[in-house]
């Protein structure tokens, strides 16, 4: 028998939350009956090697270069025309991100991505854009499929996406899945007319693994007897995390004894050491960059803290939740996932610092 094909593409397979998602997906559902591809639109691969055998990387000889990406989009947008044949699309957002004081050059330059990667050949029983941008641009345009669909991981409208931006991709869709309420009704702003081709999905958690992973030693240690704050997080605007170290500083200056780990690399590390020494908070906000095993800090922490702008549905919050740990969220979309053991507190350094006093308080 003939196994139908499905086609997974995704934009990168760094470490994140639709990512991981990814990663589980392959490894607890049942794919024994379909031939899976999986196509990755960028360099940054970091979890290729938990990729199942079974999965067929269909770009396995470029997937790793990012100075292959930077001659292919070189490639799409001048040798083939991109420039010219986007251009009003090109001026057109490029002015309006100068406009707003927002300038997105990735969300601008994912359709050349997509223009530009390898062709899926053959027809697909059904391709998945598992992430924003890139990967719905390639499966709407570049993919012949019977079902398309297009799973949304944040709030497209805080993220930046517009429907200008998107050139009504969406509409090519079957389907479109949104990991929580929140993400649903920011993309339905934009597309009111598609609300009949949503539904909401669960991103799976594999608990078995982060269990059994937290029990690792890393070799990374809290090293105080005062409170054990963890996070783990991209270091990037989205994730408010300067709001973090301003938050710590309140907590020092009211005597609170604590030491604060972030685990996570990004553009915004180089700001952040520099808040920390301006703050004189080296020995208490601490960042170890990005490491393998997040689980083993997270489930010696005391508290784990999100306090980002905006997520679709957080897998940090889940994981930590999974593990028993008590979180604190801010109230920004996408954040809550209205469990027993989440506090909500503002974005802001006074609502992030009062709300781990007030849980260091009620458990003393």
């Amino acid at each position: 028998m003939k196994k139908s094909r499905v086609l997974f593409v995704i934009n990168t397979l760094d470490r994140g939350g639709a990512e991981r998602s990814l990663i589980n997906t392959f490894c607890e559902k049942d794919f024994s009956d379909r031939q899976v591809d999986l196509l990755v639109l960028t360099g940054k691969a970091t979890l290729i090697d938990e990729v199942p055998e079974y999965v067929h990387l269909l770009n396995k000889h470029t997937y790793r270069s990012r100075i292959g990406l930077f001659f292919r989009c070189l490639y799409a947008v001048f040798y083939r025309g991109y420039i010219f044949r986007r251009f009003r699309y090109f001026a057109g957002n490029f002015i309006r991100m100068i406009r707003e004081r927002r300038f997105l050059a990735d969300k601008l330059l994912w359709e050349a991505i997509a223009f530009s990667a390898p062709a899926a050949e053959g027809c697909y029983d059904e391709a998945i854009a598992y992430t924003e941008g890139g990967s719905a641009y390639y499966v709407a345009d570049r993919t012949d499929a019977l079902k398309k669909t297009a799973l949304i991981h944040i709030d497209m409208q805080m993220a930046g996406y517009c429907r200008n931006l998107d050139l009504d991709h969406y509409d090519r869709f079957d389907s479109i899945g949104a990991a929580s309420e929140d993400a649903r009704i920011s993309f339905l702003n934009e597309y009111p007319e598609l609300t009949e081709r949503t539904f909401l999905f669960d991103n799976p958690l594999n608990v078995n693994r982060i269990e059994s992973m937290s029990h690792l030693d890393t070799g990374i240690h809290f090293n105080t007897d005062g409170l054990r704050i963890f996070t783990a997080e991209r270091l990037v605007e989205q994730k408010a995390c300067d709001v973090s170290v301003r938050a710590a500083s309140i907590m020092k200056e009211k005597g609170i004894k604590f030491e604060w780990i972030v685990a996570g690399n990004g553009p915004e590390k180089g700001n952040l050491k520099r808040l920390i020494r301006k703050l004189s908070l080296t020995d208490e906000f601490i960042l170890t960059g990005e490491i393998d095993n997040p689980y083993a800090l997270m489930k010696e922490c005391d508290v784990y803290v999100q306090a980002t702008s905006y997520e679709g549905k957080s897998m940090s919050v889940r994981e930590a939740l999974a593990l028993g740990k008590p979180v604190i969220v801010s109230d920004r979309s996408g954040n809550s996932i209205k469990a027993d053991r989440e506090t909500v507190v503002p974005l802001s350094p006074e609502g992030i610092a009062e709300g781990i006093i007030a849980f260091q308080e009620n458990r003393e």
